[in-house]
């Protein structure tokens, strides 16, 4: 049946939310414009997202009402003040700041294309890199569903900058790994340590898969890492201290080592939700470990980027923000392995994890989803744009 995509386009205009049973059934019958609608879908809800005083979007909100009263030379003189070697992030916003647009429509868009880049890769993996092996509908919306409940909903509304860097850093890879395209991908890594420096840490696992593909040695990396689980802080502390930081990035060095999961009151509660969030990587250990005897260049990349990030795995905050990063090429993993074996019990496993964490998410988040989304804007999108959020706003 051919699908109407005037219909669809005007249903999702006059409302977004009620469209999304529509959209839902369009990607259930593998619909590649139901599932741009979906992303989009995703830039309207981080547009009317309100965050808390704690979150890094506070920040953007106070940084658009500044950058207003300065010129482009002011904006430098910040840049250099604040010793900034990634720029490109506030650079958007003091673009939007400068010529008088919302910056709720740079989160609008930086959302959408960050998801974008997911669900992009993620129909890539089922529908092109697949060597003609189709999958079936429900099996396509297996796999749609993985994906979806993996996505950090804090990450991406609340902290929008490391979501969008990490959404180059898995362009990079992924072209590195299935097109060995080395200008291209570069750029996209280039571009994710502009929006933010802490993606600098997968340049040397992308020159490590793109000149050493096939080393056997990379699944003993990721073996032996776990022994990172016991190396205590100072001498994780004493290894970064080896390079030459910044005196900004140092700052935020020794922020992150000074880090504990119980927080000042010394409540545990935060020791439960961490383990919740990262709860699936013990079951991708566990895979991964079991089917060692699987050789791929992508299998390859796994190995070296969980190796890489066991090392912080001391620092949690640091921990889970890289974690998310191999989480999403995991799920990857795990689509195109089903796709040749056919096997759906750790895809089903993994589905109910993450949709457990997901569920854990959005309870966290819950005053932020009702102040944003609990009200009459989100009904219709032409009413969205009447809804200003500013400094005054924010949950405290």
């Amino acid at each position: 049946m051919k699908e109407n995509k005037f219909e669809k386009t005007a249903l999702f205009i006059l409302s977004p939310l009620i469209s999304l049973p529509l959209l839902l059934f369009g990607i259930f019958h593998k619909s590649k414009y139901s599932l741009l609608l979906f992303v989009v879908f995703f830039g309207v809800l981080s547009f009317l997202y309100i965050p808390n005083i704690s979150n890094d979007k506070a920040n953007y909100f106070v940084f658009y009402d500044y950058f207003k009263s300065i010129d482009f030379n002011g904006f430098l003189d910040w840049l250099i003040g604040a010793l900034r070697p990634d720029f490109l992030f506030h650079f958007l916003i003091y673009i939007f700041s400068s010529i008088g647009v919302s910056v709720q429509y740079l989160f609008f868009l930086i959302t959408a294309v960050t998801t974008g880049v997911w669900f992009y890769l993620f129909y890539f993996t089922v529908e092109v890199d697949n060597e003609k092996r189709l999958l079936s509908r429900r099996d396509f919306f297996l796999c749609f569903l993985l994906v979806l409940v993996a996505i950090p909903l804090a990450a991406l509304f609340s902290g929008i900058r490391f979501s969008f860097g990490a959404a180059f850093v898995f362009l990079a890879l992924y072209n590195a790994v299935h097109r060995r395209n080395v200008v291209q991908s570069f750029c996209f890594l280039l571009t994710g340590f502009t929006i933010h420096f802490s993606t600098l840490l997968f340049f040397p696992i992308y020159i490590l898969i793109l000149k050493f593909p096939n080393l056997s040695w990379y699944k003993y990396l990721f073996i032996c890492s776990f022994l990172f689980f016991l190396m205590p802080k100072s001498v994780l502390g004493t290894v970064i201290g080896a390079f030459d930081l910044t005196e900004g990035i140092n700052s935020k060095k020794e922020l992150y080592l000074d880090d504990e999961l119980t927080d000042k009151n010394g409540s545990v509660a935060s020791i439960y939700v961490f383990y919740i969030t990262i709860a699936w990587s013990f079951l991708a250990y566990a895979y991964l470990a079991f089917t060692l005897h699987r050789k791929s260049l992508f299998r390859n990349l796994i190995y070296l980027t969980f190796g890489v990030v066991n090392f912080f795995y001391i620092i949690p905050v640091v921990y889970s923000r890289y974690l998310g990063i191999a989480k999403f090429l995991f799920i990857l993993l795990l689509i195109h392995e089903f796709i040749h074996f056919k096997k759906k019990k750790i895809l089903v496993f993994s589905l109910i994890l993450m949709a457990f964490n997901f569920i854990v998410n959005l309870i966290i988040l819950r005053n932020n989803i009702e102040a944003s989304f609990f009200n009459k804007y989100i009904l219709s999108l032409p009413l969205m744009l009447f809804k200003e959020i500013s400094v005054r706003d924010i949950l405290y």
